[in-house]
């Protein structure tokens, strides 16, 4: 009891603690600088940040048709992509499947 009335004595000047642990700010979303892919990995989807992908971004910020075809590539290719891993999942089930008669 004397342990939790220590406690609450001080728990005011606590809350008014400069860095108390002196750390940094955290950035819960910042946009990282360098790629979190493995070397050599170059094709990866562009997984929407707080936003509208890159690709997306820009022809919306300037749509004229050198962007809607940039724009329109990247949709291709996320749609292969999507369509890759359909094929796999769909191999796998069919597999599982079979394997459970």
């Amino acid at each position: 009891m004397i342990r939790l009335a220590v406690f609450l004595l001080f728990l005011p000047s606590l809350a008014f603690a400069k860095n108390l642990y002196e750390m940094g700010p955290v950035e819960y979303f910042s946009h990282a600088t360098k790629s979190s892919h493995p070397a050599g990995v170059q094709d990866r989807i562009d997984w929407p940040e707080p936003g509208p992908p890159p690709a997306v971004r820009l022809f919306l910020d300037d749509p004229k048709p050198q962007t809607a075809k940039i724009y329109l590539e990247w949709e291709h290719r996320k749609f292969l992509r999507i369509l890759k891993a359909q094929q796999v999942l769909e191999k796998l089930a069919l597999d599982k499947e079979g394997s459970l008669k």
